[in-house]
């Protein structure tokens, strides 16, 4: 057997039995299989939530995020500028995500936005509305 000078020139021969063993004989390392990870998903329990003028929410202010992993919220302004917040506003695993909503003085009517949940590649669109009326 060869020299191996690194470590401390140990002649593998020397090593009784280790030295006769054939490596063709270990069958299960020439089958290493390679096991694919968790593809990306993320998806919403809602895809749209509605706030009155006063920030308060009409039904619910929140959204049930599932996600394979990791994930982050970005808020998308549709032309009214951000007025709302999600938080957390990113997160480890499936959660409750709150949504708080600006007070609002209409002068244009419904305003709208959007808050896209990314996990990975993938993501989920939440819009957000809010109405001009009590």
């Amino acid at each position: 057997m060869a020299d191996l000078g690194a470590f401390g020139k140990v002649n593998l021969s020397q090593l009784g039995s280790l030295g006769r063993v054939n490596v063709a004989s270990i069958g299960s390392i020439n089958k290493i299989q390679v096991v694919s990870s968790v593809p990306d998903s993320i998806s919403l329990d809602v895809d749209y939530l509605y706030f009155y003028q006063d920030g308060v929410p009409q039904a619910s202010g929140s959204v049930y995020v599932t996600a394979s992993g990791s994930w982050y919220a970005k808020t998308i302004s549709l032309g009214y500028g951000i007025f709302f917040t999600p938080y957390p506003p990113s997160g480890t695993t499936s959660t409750n995500v709150s949504i708080t909503c600006d007070y609002y003085d209409p002068t244009s009517g419904t305003r709208s936005g959007r808050i896209r949940f990314w996990r990975g590649s993938v993501y989920a669109d939440l819009t957000v509305y809010q109405v001009d009326y009590m």
